[in-house]
């Protein structure tokens, strides 16, 4: 018999140390988090995530004088984007003899926790990698079975040729604006991009530029000369935040190499789905009961996710390449 019974293992790690994992996350991964607190979950996930789509403006309606007939005739204005489940998962393992030094059976909740920490702290930071360097990507990694990642949902058919099964090089108003080979970095290059995937200055308009911490580093430098020091306290050369026209720009470093992003995060969304046998959190997280395998002196189980991020309007958002400092 294990020298904690795996049930209470399980409560622990799922009411307990589960929360803090998650709260870490968000924290830790801001695109991520981002995403995360407007997630879209879901008890019945279907085989695939429909999402609407607009693709043009309703032509009737208008003004009209007297007694006018009024068109109301049906106009094929819609779409739907079709996106596919994924899963991610990472192992949470523990060893036998860990919990028996925290106190085994007779040991409390705090004893658990205390010893379950690294354990967690491991499997954070392989959900960590391993989702992160998925955002950042185009989705057909590991033979397709990746969450869709930034290198897709903002394209023109330069990465991928279909997007929540609509083709770009078929349907224009589905593309994004991609600059490619952009070389050093410009003010004007991000008016142009800001521009292209914005309409006015409101909600219709980017909220969120992500890029690598040299491309940040350089949008810095631009701004520099422009910096004024007042006051008595110390001076500090740089900025700890940097915005664009009211959008925040942000550096990770899961970026890819001289990859830029110009995004209206109103138009992305995140959709998880309830495990139909474990119980789920509000951001598509749960934990499988903890088991001893047959041939190892521990107890292993996992965190699981279904999920998949969605983009409903690529043309709101742009895509930089080759941009340099």
């Amino acid at each position: 018999m294990a020298v904690t019974d795996y049930g209470r293992l399980t409560a622990v790690t799922r009411d307990y140390v589960l929360p803090s994992v998650v709260h870490q996350l968000k924290k830790e991964m801001p695109f991520f988090g981002k995403l995360l607190a407007k997630a879209k979950k879901r008890s019945n996930g279907g085989v695939q995530i429909h999402v609407p789509v607009t693709y043009k403006f309703n032509t009737n309606g208008g003004s009209y004088a007297g007694l006018e007939v009024l068109d109301t005739d049906l106009q094929d204005t819609r779409t739907r984007a079709e996106y596919d489940w994924k899963q991610v998962y990472a192992p949470i393992v523990a060893s036998n003899i860990e919990l028996f030094k925290n106190g085994g059976k007779a040991g409390g909740v705090e004893a658990i926790v205390d010893m379950l920490k690294q354990d967690m702290e491991e499997a954070k930071e392989t959900f960590k990698n391993n989702v992160a360097t998925m955002l950042f990507a185009d989705g057909t990694g590991n033979s397709s079975k990746d969450l869709l990642g930034l290198r897709a949902l903002v394209d023109d058919g330069t990465d991928v040729t279909t997007l929540g099964d609509i083709t770009f090089s078929s349907y224009t108003w589905w593309k994004s604006t991609v600059s490619s080979s952009v070389g050093s970095l410009t003010l004007a290059h991000m008016a142009t991009q800001y521009s292209a995937a914005s309409s006015g200055r409101g909600a219709e308009s980017v909220d969120l530029i992500l890029t690598t911490e040299t491309v940040w580093d350089a949008y810095e430098a631009l701004l520099l000369p422009n910096q004024r020091f007042s006051g008595s306290g110390p001076a500090d050369g740089s900025y700890s935040k940097l915005m664009y026209r009211g959008a925040e720009v942000m550096a990770d470093e899961y970026v890819q190499s001289q990859d830029l992003f110009f995004l209206n995060t109103r138009y992305l969304d995140l959709y998880v789905g309830d495990h139909p046998v474990h119980p789920t959190d509000k951001s598509g997280f749960t934990v499988t009961p903890m088991r001893e395998p047959h041939d190892q002196d521990g107890q292993v189980g996992f965190i699981l996710m279904y999920g998949q991020v969605c983009a409903k309007r690529p043309a709101r958002c742009s895509k930089s390449k080759g941009v340099t400092a």
